[in-house]
């Protein structure tokens, strides 16, 4: 069993590293990585353990990058780069200074875009770590109030998990969340310059007219050296155009989980991804 997307406390995640290890241990998961967002400090944290006692598997080493593409909030995800030289480009280059930063950052600036569009949210609501994802938190509220229906459109039928793709990835979306992101190209040349391999994730996530047009756009600037074709959400159809679309252009695939403990209701290594389609691990 491969699992290839995965979070921690790190970043969004609920679960610690060691805590991650040893679930992956119990599953049966041969090949894991751990991908927090743009941050590579669970790393940092397992080399000052013997990974192998407590996940004999293969532990890949991976990172989930934000980054803007044709001014839409999309993720690269990394694999096998130099982990030191990454995490020196992180520290230097970081937008915010840590993920609880960010999260206050888009909480904040949320309750302030939802005053000037008149949404209607709890009065004097607040954000602590213990109420997990600040949109998903927030879209929870939000879906008290019917009045919001119609200011909310097509994500008022989303599954909050995704409420926030909707609003920090489209910009023509009434509650869009501005904050900065590297360019896809800075980043995807930052993770090959450091030996890796750079990877489109979830592209069906991602609310985009045209997903195959998308991705040729990306593969053609030769931005991407692969797709995450196999994810919890895809269908089998989806699935299929992807890795058809990879094995047709020379790209590689990959597929995980994206596991983020009790905040998404995802279980670890949940996708099954075909061991023969993953050929670079």
């Amino acid at each position: 069993m491969i699992d290839l997307h995965t979070h921690t406390t790190y970043s969004d995640g609920t679960d610690t590293p060691l805590e991650l290890l040893q679930k992956a241990e119990k599953l049966g998961i041969t090949t894991l990585s751990i991908t927090d967002h743009d941050n590579v400090d669970a790393y940092h944290e397992l080399r000052k353990v013997n990974i192998k006692d407590y996940y004999t598997g293969d532990l890949v080493v991976g990172c989930e990058f934000n980054c803007n593409y044709q001014g839409i909030k999309i993720e690269l995800l990394g694999y096998n780069f130099g982990l030191n030289n990454v995490s020196k480009w992180l520290d230097i280059n970081a937008i915010f200074k840590s993920d609880e930063e960010k999260r206050r950052y888009k909480f904040n600036t949320a309750l302030s875009i939802y005053d000037k569009q008149g949404v209607t949210y709890t009065k004097n609501i607040t954000y602590s770590n213990n109420n997990g994802i600040p949109l998903v938190y927030l879209c929870k509220d939000l879906k008290k109030y019917e009045v919001n229906k119609e200011i909310l459109g097509d994500a008022w039928d989303q599954d909050c998990f995704h409420f926030d793709r909707l609003c920090t990835g489209k910009l023509d979306y009434p509650l869009f969340i501005p904050y900065e992101f590297h360019s896809t190209k800075t980043i995807s040349d930052m993770i090959r310059a450091n030996g890796g391999l750079v990877f489109f994730v979830h592209p069906y996530i991602f609310k985009i007219n045209n997903h195959l047009e998308f991705i040729d756009s990306l593969r053609k600037e030769n931005l991407i050296d692969g797709i995450e074709c196999y994810y919890p959400t895809f269908t089998k159809e989806q699935t299929n155009t992807l890795v058809e679309y990879c094995k047709k252009h020379n790209l590689l695939i990959s597929g995980g989980s994206d596991y983020h403990g009790t905040n998404k209701p995802v279980k670890l290594g949940e996708q099954i991804v075909p061991e023969e389609d993953i050929t670079w691990v």
